[in-house]
C-alpha cells in the first residue's frame, strides 16, 4: 500500500474524469496553493492530460482549459498562503474567482486540510453521476516531498449514505463561508454516493475536524499495543500522549523537527527515522552534476499518517493532521480511517514496505534520539512573524483603478491602514502588485498608506497583492482584494492579446480542431511566442487544407467544436480594423459555410 515504486499515485491523473464522462462541479480544500500548480489542473480536468513542462508561457491548451472550466472549480485555501511565483503570468487574472481564502480563529490556528470532491456527469447516455473524493498530506503546489493519498470513486444513486454526512458537514461549512454554484443539487447527490474502497480494508470512515459540530479529531481517543505515525512536524506533548495510548511506536519525521525535541520523550519511542539525506538532496548532488541546480528541490517526508494496531486490527488514519497540538484541538483538517480486515495493514507489514524486510532500503535510516537538542531558537521569530501576518490580514485594504492620463491605461491605487498596528517586531514590510515585482512601495505601521501604480495596461491588471515582510525571518504572500473598476473586458482583453496574430489564430483553430487534443497537438513556448506554424497562414487553409479537413471532420462527427471555433471567431473579430486583423476575411468565407452546421444553442 506504501510501497515507494509501486504504490504511487499522480495528482492530475487523480483529477481526469472518468472515460465518457465531464467535470460538472469540484471543490477543492488545501492549506497552501501556488497559481502555476493551479493552472495544470484545468488541464486535467478538461484533456484528460498532466500538464508537463514549463507552465511560465501562455499556453494554449491552459488558456482554454481555463475559460472552459474556471466557473465549475471551487478552491479554499489559508489566507496568506498563496505563493508568490517567480514570474508573472496573464492567465493568473483568470484563477482569481476560483480562490476563497479563509481566515482562522486565530494567528495559530491553520485551515489545513487537504481534500477535492469532483462530481462528474455523463457526456451522452444516461448513466450514473460519479463522484471522486480524494483525501491527501500534499497541499496545491509543485512541492517534491513525500505524501499519501487515498483516492475513492462510487456512483450517486439510491438512498443517503450515512458514512457520507462528515464530507458533507465539511463541504457545507466551506459553502456557508463562500458559496459554490449548484450546490444543493451538488450535496443532494453527494450524501447518496456509495464509495468502492480498498478490498483489504472495511469502509471507510471520515473525520473533518475544528469547526462546529465536528471539533475533535479522532486520533486523541484511538489506543492500541503498536502503532507507526509518519509526521513532518511533531511536538513533545503530542508525541508523549501517542506513547501512552499505543506503547510501541514507530515514528518517521523530518530530521530538523526530531532535532527539536526532548531525546526523554524520543527515547520513549521504538525507534526514530528520517529520510536520508541523500533522498532529501538527491536533486541538488544530480544538478551539482547536471549544472542544474537552479531547479533543485529538497525531497523530504511531507506525509501525515497514523497506524494504530490492537488486537490484531490495525485502523490507519490518513489525511492532513501532523503530530502536533494546533492539528488535535484547533487546527481545521481532514482524515479517512480505514480498519483492515483478515490481518491487513498491521505495523510489521508497513515497517517491512516502508525499511524492508531486512531492513536493507536505504530511502530511510535511523535517527538517534541522543542527537536531539530541545532547543528551537528560531521559535520566537517564527511566532511573532505568525502574529504580525494574522493582524496584516485583517487590516482594512482597499483598491481602485482609474484611467491614466494617455486614456488607454489604468492607475491603480492601493489603501492599507496600519493606524491599528503599533506594536511589531523590527521588520519592513513592503506592498505590490504581482505583476510590478520593481515597484513595491514601503508600508509604515502606525499609520494610513496610500500608493499609486501607474500607467498599467488592462491585460496586465491583477486582483492580487503581494506582502514582503523583511527581518528576522523573510516572508513573502499573496492576497486577493476587490479591485474597484476593475474593466468587464479584462478577459476578453487578454485573450486577444495571446491569439495577436494570424499565426496565432491558426494555431489555436488547429489545437480546437484536433480530435483529441493530446501533448503531440500542443505548441511548445518557442513555437507559441515566434508563431511559427506557417510562413503565409492564409496558405494553410487555402492550399495544404488541413485546417479545411479539420473543420469537415468536426462538422460529421463533433459540432460542438464547431461552437468553440465560432466563439474563438467572434472574439477576435470584435473590433479589428484595418491590415492587422487576426482573423482573414478570406478565411469567413469557408468559415461561413461551415456556419451552417452550427449545433442550436439552447436559451442564453
Amino acid at each position: 500500500m506504501l510501497d515507494t515504486k509501486r504504490d504511487r499515485l499522480d495528482y492530475g491523473q487523480m483529477l481526469i474524469p472518468p472515460a465518457g464522462y465531464r467535470l460538472e462541479r469540484a471543490v477543492g480544500a488545501t492549506y497552501s496553493a501556488d497559481l502555476n500548480t493551479l493552472l495544470s489542473i484545468p488541464v486535467a480536468l478538461v484533456y484528460a492530460r498532466t500538464l508537463e513542462g514549463t507552465l511560465d508561457p501562455e499556453r494554449f491548451e491552459v488558456l482554454e482549459a481555463i475559460k472552459s472550466i474556471a466557473k465549475r472549480v471551487t478552491v479554499y485555501h489559508q489566507q496568506g498562503c498563496l505563493h508568490v511565483p517567480a514570474r508573472y503570468n496573464r492567465l493568473y487574472a483568470f484563477l482569481e474567482d476560483m480562490l476563497v481564502p479563509v481566515r482562522p480563529d486565530t494567528a495559530f490556528t491553520s485551515f489545513h486540510p487537504k481534500v477535492w470532491v469532483l462530481r462528474y456527469v455523463a457526456e451522452e447516455a444516461p448513466a450514473p453521476e460519479i463522484f471522486r473524493l480524494l483525501v491527501m498530506s500534499r497541499n496545491l503546489t509543485f512541492d517534491r516531498s513525500w505524501d499519501v493519498a487515498v483516492c475513492l470513486e462510487g456512483e450517486a444513486q439510491g438512498e443517503p449514505q450515512s458514512p457520507n454526512q462528515p464530507i458533507c458537514d465539511f463541504l457545507q461549512y466551506l459553502h456557508g463561508m463562500a458559496a459554490f454554484p449548484e450546490s444543493d443539487e451538488f450535496f443532494h447527490h453527494l450524501e447518496r454516493v456509495k464509495f468502492t474502497y480498498p478490498p483489504d480494508f472495511r469502509r471507510p470512515r471520515f473525520h473533518p475536524s475544528g469547526f462546529p459540530g465536528h471539533y475533535a479529531g479522532p486520533i486523541q481517543e484511538a489506543k492500541g499495543e503498536r502503532a507507526v505515525v509518519l509526521s513532518p512536524f511533531v511536538d513533545d506533548k503530542t508525541l508523549s500522549f501517542l506513547v501512552e495510548n499505543v506503547g510501541e511506536l514507530h515514528l518517521f519525521s523530518r530530521r530538523e523537527e526530531l532535532a527539536r525535541l526532548n531525546p526523554e520523550t524520543l527515547s520513549r519511542c521504538a525507534s526514530c527515522q528520517v529520510i536520508s539525506r541523500w533522498v532529501v538532496e538527491g536533486e541538488r548532488q544530480i544538478g551539482a552534476e547536471d549544472g542544474g541546480q537552479d531547479e533543485a528541490r529538497d525531497q523530504d517526508l511531507h506525509a501525515k499518517l497514523f497506524v494504530i494496531e490492537n488486537q490484531g486490527v490495525a485502523r490507519w488514519f490518513l489525511g492532513s493532521a501532523n503530530a502536533t497540538q494546533a492539528a488535535m484541538t484547533r487546527n481545521i483538517e481532514f482524515l479517512a480511517e480505514f480498519t483492515g480486515r483478515n490481518g491487513k495493514g498491521l505495523v510489521n507489514g508497513l515497517l517491512d514496505e516502508l525499511l524492508g524486510k531486512d531492513r536493507e532500503k536505504l530511502i530511510f535510516e535511523a535517527y538517534n534520539p541522543e542527537a536531539a537538542t530541545g532547543e528551537d531558537t528560531e521559535k520566537d521569530d517564527r511566532n511573532a512573524m505568525r502574529r504580525l501576518e494574522y493582524e496584516l490580514l485583517d487590516v482594512p485594504v482597499t483598491a481602485s483603478l482609474s484611467r491614466s492620463g494617455n486614456q488607454t491605461n489604468y492607475d491603480l491605487l492601493v489603501e492599507v491602514d496600519l493606524r491599528l498596528i503599533i506594536r511589531h517586531p523590527p521588520v519592513d514590510l513592503t506592498v505590490r502588485p504581482l505583476n510590478r515585482p520593481e515597484e513595491a512601495r514601503k508600508l509604515t505601521f502606525g499609520q494610513q498608506n496610500n500608493y499609486v501604480f501607474e500607467n498599467i495596461a488592462e491585460t496586465e491588471l491583477t486582483r492580487f497583492l503581494v506582502y514582503e515582510i523583511r527581518g528576522a525571518v523573510t516572508r513573502q504572500f499573496l492576497v486577493k482584494v476587490d479591485v474597484k473598476g476593475m474593466p468587464g473586458s479584462r478577459g476578453d482583453s487578454i485573450f486577444k492579446s495571446i491569439v495577436n496574430s494570424r499565426e496565432k489564430f491558426f494555431q489555436y483553430l488547429a489545437f480546437l480542431l484536433a480530435e483529441e487534443p493530446g501533448k503531440s497537438d500542443w505548441h511548445d513556448e518557442k513555437e507559441q511566442q515566434n508563431g511559427n506554424v506557417a510562413e503565409k497562414p492564409e496558405e494553410t487553409w487555402q492550399f495544404g487544407a488541413p485546417v479545411f479537413e479539420q473543420l469537415l471532420v468536426a462538422a460529421s462527427r463533433n459540432p460542438d467544436k464547431l461552437k468553440q471555433v465560432d466563439d474563438l471567431i467572434t472574439r477576435l473579430r470584435g473590433d479589428q480594423q484595418g491590415e492587422d486583423i487576426v482573423v482573414p476575411e478570406g478565411f469567413l468565407d469557408l468559415w461561413a459555410v461551415f456556419r451552417e452546421y452550427l449545433p442550436e444553442r439552447s436559451p442564453g
